[in-house]
């Protein structure tokens, strides 16, 4: 669900519209300046790659209003009864790309909902000439600043990241050397009971029941029984409704495994481990390879590692010499706040916002 002030990004960047006549308002056509600016200045795709129904042409009214139009259409027509507002596929797909050009069917079906009700609302309410009212224009202007501020930080943070988007092959290499141990693989069989799955009978599964048989299955693991056939009677035996996993995966050497689950990298090919509790799944684990993923296939992962700790840098970099102070009273803390943490990084390019606020409903 886009939030309102995306619904307020879309009406700031509004294309045009049109009266009942069908003729153009002042902002320019379909293809003209409005919608090419908004495609330009914010990388959209209309028109580029997979297109969400791409059998609509970019000419075809979406949302049809009637009743309602700006004063350049009110001024053409008789009646306002008359009015009529047209968005057409190149202004919404103009106003989606600028927002979000990886936008889902989904989202874009939402958003042509939303934006039809809020421009509706929005030209009764200057029909009205409420946005004379002070507190309300007080509000707008507050509203505008905080969206240029969000967009100028998306642009910001883009052009950090934008400097440094090549990463040279030699540190790659280099990167790959020196963690070689990290892109170790371990090929395994598991066995997994998770404790908090859902049942025929709708009890709880007792973490009692479920350590003793998973004990029982681990004898029969030794005994040389399938791993296979053993998960699928644990699941039996406990009436879990969830589909069976498979027992053939994979797992690589990296510092986010457990300590349980990181010691099949010491274990000996075939050995099997001791039951286990992981996040409230019992597990049995049996090494049955181990090998090094060649650089081939970990370069685009080096790569990613290497571009967010190189865009970090240029963030420090480009940061440096401004701090902030917060009131720890005020916001009820022990520590002063990072003012561009390494997650800034990653919550740009979405227009979040300042504010976390409910959407305008469903359908």
């Amino acid at each position: 669900m886009r939030s309102v002030i995306l619904c307020c990004i879309a009406v700031l960047l509004a294309g045009p519209v049109y009266s009942q006549t069908g003729a153009p308002a002042a902002q320019g056509g379909s293809g003209g300046p409005a919608h090419r600016q908004a495609v330009q200045n914010r990388g959209g795709q209309a028109g580029k790659g997979t297109r969400y129904k791409p059998d609509i042409p970019l000419s075809a009214p979406i949302i049809t209003l009637n009743g309602v139009c700006g004063d350049a259409g009110r001024a053409k027509v008789k009646d306002a009864k008359d009015c009529k507002t047209v968005i057409t596929r190149g202004q919404l797909d103009a106003l989606v790309d600028a927002i979000d050009p990886d936008a889902s069917p989904r989202t874009r079906q939402q958003f042509a909902i939303n934006y039809a009700r809020i421009l509706a609302a929005s030209q009764l309410a200057e029909q009205k000439h409420l946005d004379q009212v002070p507190a309300v224009t007080r509000e707008i202007q507050i509203q505008q600043k905080l969206i240029r501020m969000q967009i100028l930080t998306d642009a910001f943070i883009h052009n950090v990241q934008k400097e440094g988007e090549r990463i040279p092959e030699d540190k790659i290499e280099a990167y790959y050397k020196q963690y070689h141990e990290s892109f170790e693989q371990a090929d395994v069989y598991r066995l997994a009971i998770p404790l908090n799955a859902p049942t025929e009978d709708a009890r709880a599964i007792d973490p009692a029941v479920a350590k003793s048989l998973m004990e029982e299955l681990r004898e029969r693991v030794l005994a040389g029984d399938e791993f296979d056939q053993l998960q699928a009677r644990a699941y039996k035996t406990l009436g879990i409704k969830s589909p069976v996993p498979p027992t053939n995966i994979s797992m690589m050497h990296r510092p986010g495994l457990s300590p349980d689950e990181a010691k099949v990298f010491q274990m000996d090919l075939g050995e099997t481990s001791p039951v286990f509790n992981e996040q409230n799944v019992l597990m049995i684990l049996r090494v049955r390879e181990r090998k090094v993923v060649p650089i081939d296939q970990a370069r685009n992962q080096i790569e990613a590692m290497l571009l967010r700790d190189q865009t970090l840098e240029g963030l420090r970099g480009t940061t440096q010499g401004v701090s902030a102070e917060f009131n720890l009273k005020y916001l009820e803390g022990q520590t002063q706040p990072e003012l561009f943490p390494p997650s800034i990084i990653n919550q740009t390019g979405k227009h979040r916002g300042v504010f976390s606020t409910a959407g305008l409903g469903q359908p």
